[in-house]
């Protein structure tokens, strides 16, 4: 179940080949998404109400079930039990990454931190996302993804993840709120040292505060739900064109 909730709908087939390298088309702007199984979400079910093929050429480098962390650490749920990631995840930004950046991205997003908050195996002992080890492992981690992206794209923008809803807690303990507050804090001071534009899925999705939020993941309290990844992929990619509404 675990797999399969984080995992998300990507609209790709396991054999399904991939271009990493499409040409621009002509006028647009070279997007590339990076993230795991929120963005990939957003991507597959949302790119067709969401995505203004006049505006943008999205590649999509997000891998569901991974945050493609360095280092890797392993991570578990609340129940304890480890988290099934992807293939590969252990890898690293630093694998994932290069092949779709051999053509220079106008703009490059990072879109993750849902991992972040679960608890992880560090040096050998399961730690909490708000304690000073994790916090620096995070922040650390994204300034250098964003040192690297900044010699591959003209602008490197990171997505601050939202609060999950009392749905998430499939996956996430008790304190997903004060997890996701550390987590949120350490992405965006990562953010700030790597100077990237920042955008705050949060404070989009849960305008007035972490607990009244907009109903657009009703299905597990973290992922979309298909009928408004179109609406939050227009918001990603371009945030002014979409002003925050309650309806």
């Amino acid at each position: 179940m675990l797999a399969a909730a984080l995992l998300g709908a990507t609209g790709l087939s396991a054999c399904e080949p991939v271009d990493h390298d499409p040409p621009t088309a002509v006028g647009t702007e070279r997007v590339v998404i990076f993230g795991d199984s929120v963005p990939s979400g957003l991507v597959g079910t949302g790119s067709a109400t969401g995505l203004d093929q006049k505006r943008f050429t999205l590649l999509n480098g997000t891998i569901s079930a991974c945050d493609s962390a360095l280092p890797f650490y392993e991570e578990r749920s609340a129940s304890g039990k480890l988290v099934d990631l992807a293939p590969g995840c252990s890898d690293g930004w630093s694998v994932h990454y290069p092949q779709w950046l051999a053509t220079h991205a106008d703009v490059a997003i990072v879109m993750g931190g849902v991992h972040a908050m679960l608890d992880h195996r560090i040096d050998g002992t399961w730690t909490h996302p708000c304690t000073p080890v994790a916090r620096d492992w995070v922040r650390d981690d994204l300034a250098a993804r964003i040192a690297y992206l900044r010699e591959h794209a003209s602008e490197v923008v990171v997505v601050l993840p939202a609060w999950p809803g009392p749905l998430g807690r499939f996956i996430m303990p008790a304190d997903y709120l004060a997890r996701a507050d550390c987590v949120r804090q350490a992405l965006a001071d990562g953010a700030a040292a790597g100077g990237a534009t920042t955008r705050d899925l949060g404070t989009y999705l849960c305008p007035t505060s972490p607990t009244s939020c907009l109903p657009y993941r009703e299905a597990d309290g973290i992922h979309i739900d298909p009928v408004h990844a179109g609406t939050v992929l227009r918001w990603v990619l371009d945030p002014p064109a979409l002003p925050i509404t309650n309806s």
